[in-house]
């Protein structure tokens, strides 16, 4: 199924009404939940067997993730404590939700649904008995930008330059084969039948419909992309686990994870710290102006003279600021291009060639620097 736009469209179009089998007796009914799941705010599953997927119109009651570590101690005769070895980490996702029904129709539709899931918790078989299993039951789980899968950036890929781009980028994808693989380890329903604040609705014959089904599972997550850190000091998959980039995650170059070492690291927050001593408190706009002025060195100047080391300590903190203001999408404005050039020592340029400090000034002292 597709939209207008040619893309595909996820859960297909139609797949959520209240009135697909029976109108009810007040044919005004209008659902409007039905418009939110059409266009995609559901909870989906992919039988990764079949590639078949269901997807539910529900209220959302509990999602909660648990990372369990596992460690095998060594007992070493003469040591207070065992020597822990590291075996893996798991993640395990416990989740709850209701699926309300307001007509016969989407009663029987949730029902329809919800066996629907339940029969993708059994196995494939080969052959007329149950004697050869051919694939296991895995799953994958969406559910919105929490429960999707994060690919490993190439080595070349890099994301948008800045921050504020990477925000506007920022939205998941309703295809269920974006869900995390996984395993449901349990699967709990509750119809509700007894519960006279619910009700239930009773069809032809000796049939009943829940008006509220509750489901309760466990989901343990399979990692399909290679989790930990590198040699330089960047987690291999930077976007684990939400897909998300933080300012700490984000270079001058726009690369997420970075390639930068952990000492260059860590110069960069000592000069970010330098740069909030010196420019975010009392008289620090002039020291600001002063750092401008000096962060230049003359061609004089050796390496080893203190005009030239005052130089670079300057540089160091006019350049976090520079890659602050990049990484907020300011890398087109004046401001940034003044302090590029003076974190670089650059020559050929005049202070009435730029705006005043204010701007930078400003930029320093607001909560896209500090953080």
């Amino acid at each position: 199924m597709a939209n207008t736009d040619g893309d595909a469209k996820f859960p297909p179009s139609g797949y959520f009404s209240s009135t697909k089998y029976k109108t009810p007796k007040h044919s005004g009914l209008v659902d409007g939940s039905n418009t939110l799941a059409n266009a995609g705010q559901v909870i989906s599953f992919l039988h990764e067997a079949t590639g078949n997927s269901v997807y539910f119109k529900a209220f959302l009651t509990a999602f909660n993730e648990s990372y369990a570590s596992d460690w095998t101690g060594e007992v070493v005769f003469g040591r207070a404590d065992p020597i822990q070895h590291f075996k893996q980490t798991s993640r395990r996702i416990s989740l709850a939700f209701k699926i309300p029904s307001a007509t016969y129709s989407e009663a029987y539709e949730n029902l329809a649904h919800l066996q629907q899931l339940v029969q993708y918790l059994y196995p494939n078989y080969s052959g007329t008995t149950a004697l050869s299993l051919s694939q296991n039951p895995f799953i994958r789980l969406k559910l919105m930008n929490l429960a999707q899968k994060v690919d490993a950036p190439a080595d070349s890929q890099t994301s948008n330059p800045n921050l504020k781009k990477t925000y506007e980028s920022y939205k998941s994808t309703g295809d269920p084969e974006r869900g995390l693989l996984g395993a449901i380890t349990s699967l709990n329903i509750a119809h509700n039948l007894e519960n006279p604040d619910i009700g239930s609705l009773a069809k032809d014959g000796n049939t009943i419909f829940s008006k509220m089904i509750e489901v309760n599972l466990d989901f343990a997550v399979i990692h399909e992309s290679q989790l930990g850190w590198n040699e330089k000091g960047d987690f291999r998959t930077p976007n684990f686990p939400y897909g998300a980039a933080s300012s700490t995650d984000v270079t001058t170059s726009g690369q997420v994870g970075g390639n930068r070492t952990a000492q260059e690291k860590a110069e960069l927050r000592q000069a970010k710290e330098a740069a909030l001593r010196h420019f975010a408190t009392m008289g620090g706009k002039a020291r600001l102006k002063d750092a401008l002025s000096k962060s230049l060195i003359d061609a004089g100047d050796k390496a080893n003279t203190a005009s030239g080391a005052n130089a670079r300590y300057y540089q160091s903190m006019l350049g976090a600021v520079a890659r602050s203001m990049r990484q907020a999408g300011d890398q087109d404005t004046a401001e940034y291009r003044r302090l590029k050039a003076r974190s670089e020592g650059e020559h050929g340029y005049v202070d009435n060639e730029y705006p005043s400090t204010d701007a930078i000034y400003d930029f320093i002292n607001s909560d896209e620097f500090i953080r």
